[in-house]
């Protein structure tokens, strides 16, 4: 993977390195200890990789969400969701807004995931209540 600005990538072409008898090509993306860095490292390929599985996770869990407890619901959303916003978190510093703005609906479905709550109430409470800062803070 060859890191840069758009100015600098555009400026090289490579096609393949030649490491031993075996060609390389470079790759737009690459994943170390399960984050993916992109190629001019803004974080993207990370974000959206990260909101969809949470989102596939919210969505499974919203199907047996009648079953659970507020309790357990909320100890499933932190097992598989919250954790995959907090490993890594690190590396949001500095996000734009619009990337932020990803982060925090994934975090707000989850809020209302837990307490069970229609789409489009108002979420800062609920959030308070789980002791959870709003990301663009």
């Amino acid at each position: 993977m060859l890191v840069g600005t758009k100015q600098q990538l555009a400026k090289v072409c490579i096609k393949d390195i030649k490491v031993g008898c075996v060609e390389i090509s470079p790759s737009s993306s690459a994943r170390n200890l399960d984050v993916w860095f992109d190629s001019s490292l803004n974080m993207s390929e990370l974000i959206t990789k990260l909101c969809a599985s949470a989102f596939f996770y919210i969505y499974n869990v919203r199907r047996i969400r009648k079953y659970l407890s507020r309790d357990s619901a909320e100890t499933v959303v932190l097992a598989f969701i919250s954790s995959g916003l907090d490993y890594g978190n690190s590396l949001f510093f500095g996000l734009s807004q619009y990337q932020i703005q990803k982060l925090q609906r994934v975090q707000n479905a989850s809020a209302h995931l837990i307490f069970s709550m229609p789409r489009y109430c108002h979420i800062t409470p609920f959030l308070l209540d789980l002791h959870w800062l709003p990301m663009n803070q």
